[in-house]
């Protein structure tokens, strides 16, 4: 029995014996040297990112700190030290041989650093952007914080180069960012030629291609990248480029912080984010944005309310995350104004109102894992919902010409028979009533031509979308080269509904009382139904 114990004893030192090697063998060592410009050893904080591990570590005094048990893959290097500019690298441990790296920290007034970028969609920025040959720009955290941009398209606007954007409603959430001639707008029937991504997943919505920017919360984004030029990898109408928009995490914004805001027109924010990790890989970022203001244009009231929250996950070569961001918002965007108008009131607005009702939840889920040091495998998958109201009053161009004062006989029956009174019943004219309206009552009552008599018309819209999909990507890279192949497969329903209704214009000359006649084709004008109702259903699959 003894002679069997000590034989099991032996087999199993030999076989840990063969397993060290091994194990020696599928993890690496990093030699980390930091230094000032003067090449003197410097003492920083930082943490290593990378395949299953978040560590946090200390440099000695002389600047040196070694790593070692790392697993084989692609690390990001992150080194703060008060004075010196943050500097983040991306660091490639591919075998059990020593990697030796020397930082040297800049002063923060003498700021460099490495730019690195994703060119695809999904998957991890990691690739330098001095080696493609193409422009990319990229616009950080903290470099929007540094600007005080109020959301993603001011920030673009005032950082990157080639960006510029209109505010065709007069609000601030709701511009066209436009890039080379090329756009990405609010506004339905809005050429697009922009393509915008957040964590890898469209945010062009299927219904007309349209950017809500208000839906995406600037607080919680990480870094922004343009990408020039037309881009199959990006999908349907890259003409002139895509956005790529990656969200923050736990890991690299783990604190809590809070920001408020304030200005003219009653401009008041409130914006918070808090994030934290834990040794064993978990890690959580919540962050949410308030913003009101009154407007600098009369009746331009807005109200944006954005949250977010992220869930991730590092084990062994495997990421995961699980995302997901909240808007209700309420936006006025009152058009243009007649220069004559505005000679007299620069803040006056020419027809109200102008409102758009955003409400949109939806979920990203984004898994990446290395299969050796040269093979990466990422995946997405997600669900959005958007709902879109809109309600606006229009003037009716068609009454501009047409008698709007005296009342028929026929007119004059119909109301009375409704219970009206206090109508004209001579002649009338523009001096007796500078804003008419019983001629648009009487033919609503009639269901003749209201859409001729009626000095304006509310007009409601509806929009509807659900759409999801999936998308893959396969990548491998070498010292030189690198090659991406992947497929997506998206699908969408929407719905989509407009009715209008006769309304005259108010004593005041920008808002309408409406009457209960609709543009539903109850009603003629020159002897043809006047129908602008649109109830449309479809779905949109897209298979890349």
């Amino acid at each position: 029995m003894r002679r069997l114990s000590g034989l099991v004893c032996g087999l199993l030192l030999f076989l840990l014996h063969l397993s060290a090697p091994a194990q020696s063998r599928d993890s690496g060592r990093l030699h980390l040297v930091v230094k000032d410009t003067s090449g003197s050893g410097l003492a920083v904080t930082g943490t290593l990112n990378g395949p299953g591990s978040v560590r946090q570590f200390q440099t000695s005094a002389n600047g040196e700190h070694m790593f070692t048990g790392l697993a084989l893959g692609s690390y990001k290097l992150q080194l703060y030290r008060n004075g010196f500019a943050t500097q983040t690298i991306v660091i490639d441990v591919r075998s059990s041989e020593v990697v030796e790296r020397v930082v040297t920290l800049t002063l923060s007034s003498l700021s460099t650093s490495v730019t690195v970028f994703s060119e695809t969609p999904i998957g991890q920025a990691d690739t330098d952007t001095s080696t493609v040959p193409v422009p990319v720009q990229n616009l950080s955290a903290q470099q929007l914080a540094d600007i005080n941009s109020l959301n993603i398209g001011d920030g673009l606007n005032k950082r990157v180069n080639g960006i510029y954007i209109s505010e065709n409603q007069g609000n601030p959430y709701q511009m066209d960012v436009n890039y080379r001639g090329y756009t990405a707008s609010p506004l339905l029937g809005t050429p697009q030629g922009l393509s915008i991504y957040l964590d890898g997943v469209r945010q062009n919505q299927p219904f007309g291609d349209v950017v809500s920017w208000d839906l995406i919360p600037q607080v919680a984004v990480q870094d922004i990248e343009l990408i020039p030029g037309a881009n199959p990898l990006y999908g349907l109408n890259s003409l002139g480029g895509a956005l790529a928009m990656r969200t923050k995490d736990g890991i690299s914004n783990a604190g809590l912080t809070v920001k408020s805001t304030g200005g003219s027109f009653g401009r008041r924010a409130v914006e918070g984010e808090w994030g934290g990790f834990t040794s064993r890989g978990f890690n959580w970022y919540v962050a949410g944005n308030l913003y009101h203001e009154d407007g600098w244009r009369k009746y331009s009231p807005s109200d944006v309310k954005q949250s977010f929250a992220k869930l991730g996950w590092m084990f062994g070569r495997t990421t995961l995350s699980l995302s997901g961001v909240y808007a209700i918002n309420n936006l006025s965007g009152n058009g243009t104004q007649d220069f004559r108008n505005l000679s007299k009131d620069y803040s006056s607005v020419y027809t109200i109102p102008d409102q758009t009702r955003n409400h949109a939840p939806s979920l990203t889920f984004n898994v990446t894992h290395e299969l050796d040091h040269k093979l990466t495998l990422s995946t997405n998958a997600y669900y959005r919902y958007i709902r879109a109201n809109t309600f606006n009053g229009d003037l009716n161009d068609d009454s501009f010409d047409q008698s709007l004062y005296t009342l028929s006989t026929a007119e004059k029956n119909i109301l009375t028979a409704n219970g009206y009174t206090g109508f004209p019943t001579g002649t009338s004219n523009a001096t007796q009533q500078p804003f008419p309206y019983w001629r648009c009552i009487a033919q609503g009552l009639l269901k003749d031509e209201p859409s001729e008599k009626c000095t304006g018309t509310d007009t409601y819209t509806q929009n509807k979308q659900n759409a999801y999909g999936l998308s893959g990507l396969l990548s491998y890279r070498t010292a030189r080269n690198r090659l991406a192949a992947g497929v997506s497969w998206d699908r969408s329903n929407i719905s989509y509904t407009q009715i209008s209704q006769f309304a005259y214009l108010n004593p005041d000359g920008l808002s309408f009382t409406t009457i209960p006649t609709y543009t539903d084709g109850s009603t003629d004008a020159d002897g043809l139904p006047v129908d602008t109702r649109a109830n449309l259903h479809g779905t949109a699959v897209i298979r890349r």
